[in-house]
Formats: C-alpha cells, sequence, structure tokens
C-alpha cells in the first residue's frame, strides 16, 4: 500500500531489530510498578523451587499449578498462593501464553477453595488509629523540639487526615525500590489559614503519572494538623535547607 501524499509523517531513522527488542524488553519491565515486580518475582522463584525439587516441568499446566497450590497452601496462607498464583502469571506468560487460562481451570481454582477451606485461618489486622491516639501522642510531644517527634507526629496527622498510605510519605529500605517520581518536593507545598497542601507526585496504582494534590484540614475531634506542620517544616527547612523532599 502506498503512502498518501496528503498524511505527511515526520522523517525517523529506522530502528534495527536488536533495538527494538531492547527497547519493548525495557517497556515490558516497567509495565508493572518495581514494588509490585519484586514480590512477583519471588512467587516466580517459589514455583520454580516447587517444580525442581518434586521434579516436575516449569511449563504451568493445570496440573502443575494445582499440586503448586496444594504444596503451598500446607505452608504458608492458602489467600498468599492466590497472590502467588497471579505472579506466577504475570512471570510466565511471555513464555507460556496458556498460563493464565490454565489457572482459572476447574482444577486449580477448586484446589485453591478447598486449601482456603482446610488451611484458611481468619484475617488478622493491626488496630486502626483512632482520633484517640492522635490527641495522645500529640500532647506527648506538644513540647518536643526533637525533629524526629515532630517528622512522627506531623506523617502521623498528615497521613491520617489526608488518607494517605505509609509508603507515600516514606523511603524504602530496598534501594531497588527507591524511585523520586513518587517523592514529594517541599516547593510544592501550599499554605491557606486554616489548611496546606501538597503534590503527592505518583504512586503505584498510577500508570499515568498525573499524580494528586493531597489538601488537609483540621477534623472534629481530632489534633488541628496546622500547626503542627508548621512546626515539622520550620526544623526541616533548618536542618536541609539545601534538599528538595518534604519529608526528611
Amino acid at each position: 500500500m502506498e503512502i498518501s501524499p496528503t498524511a505527511r509523517q515526520p522523517h525517523r531513522e529506522p530502528w534495527t531489530l536488536e533495538r527494538l527488542n531492547y527497547e519493548r524488553s525495557i517497556l515490558l519491565g516497567m509495565s508493572i510498578d518495581q514494588s509490585t515486580s519484586a514480590s512477583y518475582s519471588s512467587a516466580l522463584n517459589s514455583y520454580l523451587t516447587f517444580c525442581k525439587s518434586h521434579g516436575l516441568p516449569v511449563e504451568p499446566t493445570p496440573q502443575t499449578l494445582s499440586y503448586y497450590t496444594t504444596f503451598q497452601s500446607f505452608h504458608i496462607n492458602p489467600k498468599s498462593v492466590d497472590l502467588y498464583l497471579s505472579g506466577i502469571c504475570n512471570q510466565l506468560e511471555p513464555y507460556f501464553p496458556d498460563v493464565r487460562h490454565n489457572r482459572k481451570t476447574a482444577l486449580v481454582n477448586r484446589t485453591l477453595a478447598g486449601a482456603k477451606r482446610y488451611h484458611g485461618t481468619p484475617t488478622k489486622r493491626k488496630t486502626p488509629l483512632t482520633v484517640t491516639n492522635l490527641l495522645t501522642v500529640a500532647n506527648d510531644l506538644a513540647h518536643s523540639t526533637i525533629h524526629d517527634d515532630l517528622l512522627f507526629n506531623a506523617q502521623l496527622n498528615t497521613g491520617f487526615t489526608g488518607l494517605l498510605r505509609l509508603g507515600e510519605m516514606t523511603w524504602p529500605d530496598r534501594i531497588a525500590l527507591r524511585n523520586y517520581k513518587k517523592v514529594t518536593m517541599r516547593f510544592s507545598m501550599e499554605w491557606t489559614a486554616d489548611s496546606y497542601s501538597f503534590w503527592l507526585p505518583t504512586h503505584k496504582t498510577d500508570t499515568t503519572f498525573e499524580g494528586n494534590r493531597i489538601v488537609v484540614k483540621k477534623i472534629i475531634g481530632a489534633p488541628d494538623p496546622h500547626p503542627i506542620m508548621q512546626n515539622y517544616t520550620k526544623s526541616r527547612d533548618t536542618l536541609f535547607p539545601f534538599h528538595l523532599q518534604l519529608w526528611l
């Protein structure tokens, strides 16, 4: 088919097949967040170890996935096995295109359902934070000038009031999971008489990297986060005047 003379396209040098493969591999590797990729890799290692130790082929057939589910559910919570299977599908799909279909077969689903009934345990959750907890901390640290105390109090009240995840205000210990695209910057802060806001650049479910502006205001019965944040930023700006990150 000939290119229409009216449909003008900018001239771009064609790539070699080697470069196309290279650039595509980068994009495929970034299709999920780094933290999710790390957990998926752990699931794949678990599956490969199972296959090797039991003398089974690596191909994720319904039979093999069912065996894996049976074995792993004896050692860990079946709910975690369900997540492991998702990671295995993600990692093996380029090599075994039918892996997701095999995962959804009746044999694997019923094996997992039976494991949840036989080995399942009630979900244990941490006690949720309450306004009373915030008041206790605010009163205990009301006269503290220690920077770490000011930081903790500011993060506690900002995260609670702004509905933030812990990972959106902290820095991962694992170097491989650190990503400056997710770091809130000090210069993004804006103040009003009764509130403050800052820009959250992105998070693991924000695939468009649009970000969000987080607005924090006082809620009924809770400590006023405005003066708490002011005390923290004053200390932060004194100690780290040449750093860009908000939380230090």
